[in-house]
């Protein structure tokens, strides 16, 4: 699972990590959302509420989020540190390094979460540090701690489908001919980026009641979670490549 990079990578391999990671990644959202109050792994919406605050003359507050924002690029700097500091054969071994300080972070906001902006900020780091490796590993295909790039791939792809089957059901699109017809579905990327919507999904749905009746303890089965991750990264960097 961890053993390829990028294009080097299986389909199954990409829908394996995004179903994985993009529930830990909804499960965590909501989670932090219920314990601090904020959503962690949203750059774009803690922009515009940056924005809306400071219009209202509420700059303590616009500076937490500044500093929510500069922990989830801190966070995905750190990440890319780790993993590009291992050596290329050994490529595992820094994802595993990588999830490993990551669940270590989800750990010590579970300690701190009476503090709202230390944990916002290591809840942040650690999304930000996950979507960084996700991004690293699938190429750029998979992200696993938001939605809006997702959806709207989404529905490009569902755009693309529909097209092509209305040029099917028109007797169009067969094709053959001067090149005017329309693509075939990417049948393989719908079906990735639904994992990931779903995925998602569920894991805010349960990160939710989990957060809402555990509280900080929620965070623990995240942790562990990422720490199976990590295992199973270190353990892949012990084992040969196969070919795919």
């Amino acid at each position: 699972m961890f053993q390829h990079e990028g294009p080097e990578r299986t389909a199954s391999q990409n829908r394996i990590l995004a179903s994985y990671l993009a529930c830990i990644g909804g499960f965590v959202n909501s989670v932090g959302f219920v314990l601090v109050g904020n959503f962690t792994s949203h750059v774009t919406g803690n922009v515009g509420r940056f924005a809306s605050v400071l219009s209202h003359g509420l700059v303590g507050e616009a500076t937490a989020i500044v500093a929510m924002i500069t922990a989830f690029f801190v966070g995905a700097t750190v990440a890319t540190l780790i993993i590009e500091g291992a050596p290329g054969a050994h490529r595992a071994r820094g994802y595993g390094a990588a999830l490993t300080l990551e669940a270590v972070l989800l750990v010590l906001v579970a300690l701190v979460v009476g503090s709202e902006l230390p944990a916002t900020l290591g809840l942040s780091a650690a999304m930000g540090m996950q979507n960084s490796m996700v991004t690293r590993l699938s190429g750029a295909v998979v992200r696993t701690t938001h939605l809006t790039g997702v959806v709207t791939d989404l529905g490009i792809e569902t755009g693309r489908w529909l097209r092509w089957a209305y040029a099917r059901l028109a007797g169009k699109g067969t094709g053959r001919g001067n090149g005017s017809e329309s693509p075939s579905p990417g049948a393989t990327r719908i079906t990735l980026l639904a994992t990931v919507a779903s995925s998602f999904s569920a894991g805010a749905l349960l990160g939710a009641f989990a957060g809402a009746r555990f509280h900080e303890h929620a965070l623990y089965v995240a942790a562990v979670a990422i720490f199976l991750g990590a295992a199973s990264a270190f353990r892949s960097a012990f084992r040969p490549a196969p070919k795919i």
